[in-house]
């Protein structure tokens, strides 16, 4: 059986996945990353080998974000990391969210996400008389 993929959604305008943080060095790649307000906005994901250490937003520019972490309190700490722009910057806080709570916020970020709302659970349980 072969495996489905969707190619419908547009949520996502780009992406590249596991790349060496060497390639930020190369022009040709470099000139490529999405980097301006309306088109360089979404997520991105720092690793440590294949461990993820940080999940960031980039509300501009995912390539000054990502290069920033180079120099940052994040410098040494990873190897690869992974990007997908978005098509707005409106759902990118959302996006991050979702992955750190998937991921158990870790290691490089403070924070954990959080929603604008309350999870169903919780609303059930307000609603108790």
């Amino acid at each position: 059986m072969s495996k489905k993929t969707s190619v419908s959604g547009s949520l996502i305008t780009d992406f590249d996945e596991h790349v060496s943080i060497e390639k930020l060095n190369e022009t040709v790649y470099w000139n490529t990353m999405p980097r301006t307000k309306t088109s360089g906005c979404g997520i991105y994901v720092l690793f440590n080998q294949k461990n993820i250490h940080y999940i960031g937003l980039a509300k501009q520019s995912l390539r000054e974000r990502i290069k920033d972490h180079i120099t940052d309190e994040h410098k040494g700490n990873w190897t690869h990391f992974s990007f997908y722009q978005t098509c707005d910057v409106k759902y990118v806080k959302d996006l991050e969210t979702i992955l750190l709570r998937i991921f158990n916020q870790p290691i490089g970020n403070k924070v954990s996400g959080h929603f604008a709302t309350h999870g169903l659970s919780k609303r059930i349980e307000k609603n108790k008389i």
